[in-house]
């Protein structure tokens, strides 16, 4: 056996608390460009977070069949490691990072040493994953322009009183589902054995997340509530989606093609265009290198533990 369950634990758990930590900014910058305390944004998103990893992160597929923790653990300890390498090598170097890219790109190189058929699970988050750009697109341009339009007829103040709340409403459900999706897909990959201990790490990674990360891709929009409120809108859409049909969806990959569809409703940047690129730089790395380590590792576990 290559390593203990607790380790096997510690290894999800470190892996929820990054993962979550890296995509904090999706549930605290809306609270606070709406006019939150940085304190009360935190609250709200650890309690979302680690209410939806509880509650239905065992809505999430693992990937391969689970008949027991002891049938897939080297399987699962090398996906663990695969993901966290590359991210601490390109952390170090000041490089971005995609843990969802590389969490999936990971069961792939795995899978290939170990004859795990993943297959179903990939063509179905590869449709998945097509049929979501098309239509972040077509949702980020017209979930903005009804809002706009609803609005437009409101007035002002009371735009500003309602939109804040739905800002609010709109965070926790997407900490809920992030946590159910995100957390969740973490577990599955050993079985869903330590789901609590991963949902307390996803939880815990807000208290201690970097806020800073709040000048990503919500500074290429407009600070006003009904911008944030339709991108928001679109990302509950598409992860709740995929939640229900227990496959991963990544937030920054949905959030980039609903900006897309925002972009179009109010004009497309030169700047958004290099921000585009940017991001597709690093899933062409993370999923590289991912894919690399776990084909790697793989072959290094079978050669030395198993042969």
């Amino acid at each position: 056996m290559l390593t203990e369950p607790y380790q096997l634990a510690a290894l999800a758990s470190i892996l929820s608390f990054i993962t979550i930590a890296n995509n904090a900014s999706i549930i605290t910058g809306p609270l606070i460009n709406s006019g939150y305390r940085i304190s009360i944004s935190k609250i709200i998103a650890s309690a979302s977070v680690a209410a939806g990893s509880i509650i239905y992160g065992a809505l999430m597929k693992p990937p391969y069949d689970c008949g027991s923790l002891s049938d897939v653990q080297d399987v699962a300890v090398t996906i663990y490691l695969s993901t966290l390498i590359p991210f601490i090598i390109a952390t170090a170097m000041k490089i971005p990072f995609s843990l969802s890219m590389a969490i999936i790109s990971a069961v792939i190189g795995s899978s290939i040493v170990y004859g795990r058929d993943i297959y179903p699970w990939l063509a179905s988050i590869a449709s998945l994953w097509l049929l979501s750009a098309v239509l972040a697109v077509v949702a980020g341009l017209y979930i903005y322009r009804l809002l706009s339009s609803i609005g437009s007829r409101l007035g002002i103040a009371r735009v500003l009183s309602i939109s804040r709340i739905g800002v609010l409403a709109s965070s926790a459900s997407l900490g809920v589902l992030l946590g159910a999706n995100n957390v969740g897909f973490i577990s599955s990959i050993s079985c869903h054995s330590f789901l609590p201990a991963v949902a307390a790490a996803g939880g815990l990674a807000i208290v201690f997340s970097n806020i800073t990360l709040l000048e990503g891709l919500f500074r290429m929009v407009s600070v006003r509530y009904v911008s944030v409120l339709s991108i928001q809108l679109s990302l509950i859409l598409f992860t709740l989606a995929a939640t229900l049909l227990g496959l991963p969806a990544s937030l920054v990959y949905i959030q980039v093609f609903t900006l897309v569809g925002y972009r179009l409703a109010t004009l497309l940047s030169i700047g958004f265009r290099e921000l585009m690129f940017r991001v597709l730089a690093v899933w062409v790395l993370s999923i590289a290198s991912s894919i690399m380590a776990s084909i790697a590792l793989s072959i290094y576990i079978n050669l030395t533990y198993m042969g």
